[in-house]
């Protein structure tokens, strides 16, 4: 009878702790943050530590942009910026200045933990200064290589510290959306 006892009180404890360890984990992952909230200004200061940005195209024009100026989009989930742009080189006679306004969508890219840009369309590209026998050819070609050039810009990181934190977590970052405040990345179970 002792020995039913004892396997009884041993059984009962073991289910008991289990149900207490059941009831820790459900509790943690109802802590657990659901989504990274980055409000607007730490994506502008993100965006603004990559300008100003200078290229060479063909070979034959450099082209430096500076900080541009961060617009949100919630209502389409994209985000928006104003662009000074400067160009000079071979074929120009001086350097020209102008502007273009640009929208892309965002994406996680998991590999190296970055929030980029995805499907980049300019909305709008002016030059002043430009010679009229450029002028048509550029203003057809500048939009087509500024969306080039950044589709796929890298417009936040996540940190060594936060990723170990999620992977901790056992959650990852999903899908990006643009808030009236800045972005939310939904966290998801790692699978």
């Amino acid at each position: 009878m002792n020995a039913e006892k004892t396997s009884w009180a041993g059984a009962t404890a073991r289910l008991a702790a289990l149900l207490c360890a059941a009831a820790l984990a459900a509790c943690a992952s109802l802590m657990a943050p659901k989504s990274i909230d980055i409000e607007e200004a730490r994506i502008q200061r993100a965006i603004a530590q990559r300008f100003p940005f200078e290229t060479r195209w063909l070979g034959l024009f450099d082209v430096s942009a500076s900080a541009p100026r961060l617009r949100l989009l919630p209502e389409t989930n994209r985000i928006a910026a104003d662009v000074e742009v400067n160009a000079g080189g071979r074929l120009l006679p001086s350097k020209v200045s102008g502007s273009l306004s640009l929208e892309g969508g965002l994406r996680f890219d998991p590999v190296d933990g970055n929030v980029r840009l995805a499907g980049v369309r300019v909305e709008r590209f002016a030059l002043e200064g430009l010679p009229d026998s450029m002028w048509h050819h550029t203003m057809k070609l500048g939009p087509l290589l500024a969306e080039q050039l950044l589709e796929g810009t890298v417009v936040y990181s996540l940190n060594d510290e936060q990723k170990a934190q999620l992977r901790a977590g056992g959650v990852q970052p999903g899908e990006v959306r643009v808030t009236p405040r800045g972005l939310s990345i939904d966290l998801d179970p790692i699978k």
